[in-house]
């Protein structure tokens, strides 16, 4: 696992950040954040990017103009999906189910932050990583993992990105 506080420069920051958290974005509401949750706080709104396995099925990828300064950064060999996630305020932390994101070994998830918040991603490991704004967090798809809504913000928005690196040598490169 890797986090990368300041990911993108401030201007590329604020181009991607002030689109997603602006009222342009067609969010698309979820019953479920993982597909298992039945308890009522555990839903979400989603804007689904791009999807390999449904490639006919994004909200919308005429905006992925916005997501260039990350790709940029992180030279994927492949995107297999890139999907927002906006939690609302709940008025205590709600964890969601374990989960893992994809089956393919050699993918990453990348966790972008958009806004900071009291929320987090944990793992099942033990490890947990708060939000912050244009914070990455980037670890192997295959650890299980949950995300929380927060308390102390209107909502938690984050971008999930998987993707399989170009590598060398079975290190990822990452222009840093």
């Amino acid at each position: 696992m890797n986090i990368y506080d300041n990911f993108l420069n401030p201007q590329d920051f604020k181009l991607v950040s002030t689109f997603l958290l602006s009222n342009k974005v067609p969010w698309m509401y979820n019953d479920t954040i993982t597909g298992q949750e039945e308890d009522c706080d555990g839903y979400q709104f989603v804007h689904t990017f791009f999807n390999v396995a449904k490639p006919f099925d994004c909200n919308s990828c005429k905006y992925s103009k916005f997501l260039d300064p990350l790709w940029t950064r992180l030279s994927p060999k492949y995107i297999l999906r890139v999907k927002a996630n906006l939690r609302p305020r709940t008025s205590e932390l709600v964890q969601s189910e374990w989960h893992t994101d994809t089956d393919i070994v050699q993918a990453k998830t990348g966790v972008f932050y958009l806004n900071t918040n009291n929320g987090s991603t944990v793992f099942k490991t033990g490890e947990k990583v708060e939000s912050k704004a244009n914070r990455l967090l980037l670890f192997d798809s295959q650890l299980e993992h949950s995300g929380t809504s927060c308390t102390d913000q209107r909502r938690r928005i984050v971008l999930n990105l998987n993707y399989v690196p170009t590598s060398m040598n079975g290190k990822e490169q990452l222009p840093l």
